[in-house]
């Protein structure tokens, strides 16, 4: 029966179940340089049953004002309060390619709270010639330890060397 306690159960149980969506957007952006989950990353963490009803709760936040999401764009999801910082120079000797794309990076992940660029982005922003180009000079920032990415290359996931994602007023 559909009476109004059911409905306030129902409503209840949905709001805690996104408040859970919330606390692990900001655990995993906080784990990882300020990067965002994947749909498929929160399915599992929440222990939902389908993306849809992922889609439906990172809806709900962005309507409640607590997270903003860049449509069409993978792994780009900003919270509110939320901002990403880096420590300062770093002293290795690059190419000016390899320069550029460090520079460029920084300024995509400070201007977009931690989220980090494809190599499309990075190939646009830095007026490179092509990816190739792109993905050499990530790879040369990576021989340097300035920035990290899992073994296997997934788009927006790069993590740099003394970053750091914080949410305003958490703990």
């Amino acid at each position: 029966m559909r009476d109004g306690t059911y409905f306030f159960r129902l409503k209840t149980r949905c709001f805690v179940r996104f408040g859970e969506m919330y606390d692990a957007i900001v655990a995993y952006k906080r784990a990882h340089d300020g990067n965002s989950p994947s749909v498929r990353n929160l399915m599992a963490i929440c222990n939902y049953n389908s993306t849809a009803a992922v889609m439906h709760a990172l809806e709900a936040l962005e309507a409640e004002g607590l997270i903003t999401r860049g449509y069409n764009i993978s792994r780009h999801i900003c919270v509110a309060g939320g901002a990403w910082t880096h420590g300062g120079a770093h002293d290795a000797e690059l190419t000016p390619y390899a320069s550029m794309a460090w520079t460029r990076i920084v300024e995509y992940k400070q201007a977009h709270d931690g989220n980090a660029p494809t190599i499309h982005d990075l190939m646009v922003r830095c007026r490179f010639s092509s990816k190739s180009v792109t993905r050499a000079a990530v790879v040369e920032l990576r021989t340097a330890q300035l920035v990290r990415m899992p073994p296997d290359p997934i788009a927006r996931h790069l993590e740099v060397v003394g970053g750091q994602w914080t949410l305003a007023g958490g703990e």
